[in-house]
């Protein structure tokens, strides 16, 4: 009994934790800028144009390919169910 109430006071605290790191994920201009880059890439796929490349955003938004990919990284550690071929 008492290990069922640790394990949900743990279980509770590592969602609270994990929602927590996700709210100050989401107000870094990090975060906003990887967002831009990936809604225009979506666009781009669906309306076919092949001018603008994703490393043509990443400059434009000037942002660190490293830090796009740190976003994407998280989101696919956060939600595993998420299709790995985005």
């Amino acid at each position: 009994m008492i290990a069922q109430i640790l394990e949900k006071i743990f279980v509770s605290h590592a969602e609270q934790q994990r929602v927590n790191e996700v709210k100050k994920l989401i107000y870094s201009s990090m975060f906003l800028k990887s967002v831009i880059i990936c809604a225009c890439e979506v666009q781009f796929f669906i309306h076919g144009v092949k001018d603008m490349q994703v490393f043509n955003l990443i400059e434009l938004v000037d942002q660190p390919p490293f830090d796009l990919w740190r976003i994407l990284n998280i989101f696919l550690k956060l939600y595993p169910d998420m299709p790995h071929k985005i």
